[in-house]
C-alpha cells in the first residue's frame, strides 16, 4: 500500500509540472495548477484540493502553501507577486485570492498590474465566497466569515465578517 501511495505522489508531482509537493498524504481531486517557468510553487504535505479549484502563478510569482491545507471546490488563487498560506488553513468553496489588480490609471490596463503580497497565517478558516484582495495580511487563528471581502490587515484571533454592507472584526481569542 505504501508503495502505491508513493507511486501516486510521484505521478502527481510529474503531472503538476515539477511543482514542489512535499511527500505525505496529499489528496488532489482535480485541482489545477498553472505555473509559468519563472514562478515558484511550494506545497506542504497533507494538502487537499478539490475539483474546479485553480492555482494560477504568473511570471515571477511565488505561491507558498503550508502543511495540512484544504482548498475546496471552485477556489481560485491568482499570483503575480506572492501569496503565502500558513499551516492548517481551511479555504472554503468559491474563494477568490488576488495579489494584484489591473492598473486602471494606465493606458494599457489589460497588461499593467499593481501588485502587493497576500499573507494568510496559520490555522485560518476562510468561509465560502470570500474575496481576498492584494496587500492583505490575515493573522493566525483568524476566521473570515462567508461572503466577506477582505483588504488590509486582519489581526490574529479575529472573526472578520460583513454586517449591513460594512466589515466588522471581533476578537475571538477568549472564545
Amino acid at each position: 500500500m505504501l508503495n502505491r501511495l508513493r507511486a501516486k505522489i510521484k505521478e502527481e508531482y510529474f503531472k503538476w509540472g515539477g511543482i514542489k509537493l512535499e511527500p505525505g498524504l496529499n489528496h488532489i481531486d482535480g485541482g489545477i495548477v498553472r505555473k509559468s517557468k519563472s514562478a515558484v510553487v511550494s506545497i506542504g504535505n497533507c494538502f487537499s484540493i478539490r475539483k474546479y479549484a485553480i492555482l494560477n502563478v504568473s511570471e515571477n510569482g511565488i505561491l507558498m502553501i503550508g502543511r495540512n491545507v484544504f482548498i475546496n471546490y471552485g477556489t481560485k488563487i491568482n499570483v503575480r507577486d506572492s501569496v503565502n498560506i500558513g499551516d492548517n488553513c481551511i479555504i472554503g468553496q468559491d474563494v477568490l485570492i488576488y495579489d494584484h489588480d489591473h492598473d486602471y490609471k494606465s493606458e494599457n490596463r489589460r497588461d499593467n498590474f499593481v501588485n502587493a503580497p497576500v499573507s494568510i497565517g496559520k490555522n485560518v478558516w476562510i468561509g465560502s465566497d470570500v474575496i481576498i484582495l492584494k496587500g492583505t495580511s490575515i493573522g493566525d487563528n483568524a476566521v473570515i466569515a462567508a461572503g466577506s471581502i477582505v483588504k488590509g490587515e486582519v489581526p490574529a484571533n479575529t472573526l472578520y465578517y460583513r454586517k449591513l454592507g460594512e466589515s466588522q472584526m471581533k476578537d475571538i481569542s477568549d472564545c
